[in-house]
């Protein structure tokens, strides 16, 4: 885990990041767009491809040079209900998709891409499903960014119904290109 993570100074709208791990000897330095936090639909659509009904963030609550904290309000309309009989409605498969959205988002500002490349999950480990969701729930997501290795970046998240936590993982991943 993070020992302290720090803001240099702004750069040509840049911060950099001095972030140091305890168990690493040196210091490594990370570049990120940093100008405003997103707060609506149209930010976030603008920083990830992401439309509906497969956007799972509502709004961006809080975001930092390495966490972001997203909500989403599962709406008994969506269609992951429809077809679904019984009386108490949930999620009939977990779906990590918000927590990776989440993740997109946070790398928008760390790593933005272009018009050639997308942010994509390479790896998901230590997947724990801890609560059902159900209509009506509004999802809290936090993602933090724990390292970087070039392209490729390694995140945590957690997703809370309340102060319960219902989904936790962790998962990688890069820009790759679209062709």
């Amino acid at each position: 885990s993070f020992a302290k993570a720090g803001c240099g100074s702004r750069e040509s709208g840049s911060v950099w990041l001095n972030i140091h791990r305890k168990d690493w000897s040196t210091q490594r330095t990370l570049k990120c767009q940093w100008e405003t936090t997103l707060v609506n639909q149209a930010e976030i659509k603008q920083a990830i491809p992401h439309r509906e009904p497969f956007l799972w963030v509502d709004e961006v609550v809080e975001q930092t040079e390495t966490t972001i904290h997203t909500r989403k309000f599962i709406s008994p309309e969506l269609d992951v209900f429809v077809g679904i009989t019984r009386s108490s409605k949930s999620s009939p498969v977990p779906d990590l998709r918000k927590a990776f959205q989440a993740g997109a988002l946070l790398l928008s500002r760390i790593a933005p891409t272009n018009e050639n490349t997308v942010p994509v999950v390479t790896r998901v480990n230590n997947v724990k499903f801890k609560q059902m969701v159900r209509p009506g729930d509004t999802l809290d997501v936090t993602c933090e960014l724990t390292e970087r290795m070039e392209n490729a970046f390694f995140l945590t998240a957690t997703v809370k119904v309340g102060d319960r936590t219902a989904d936790r993982l962790e998962f990688a991943c890069a820009q790759a290109p679209l062709e």
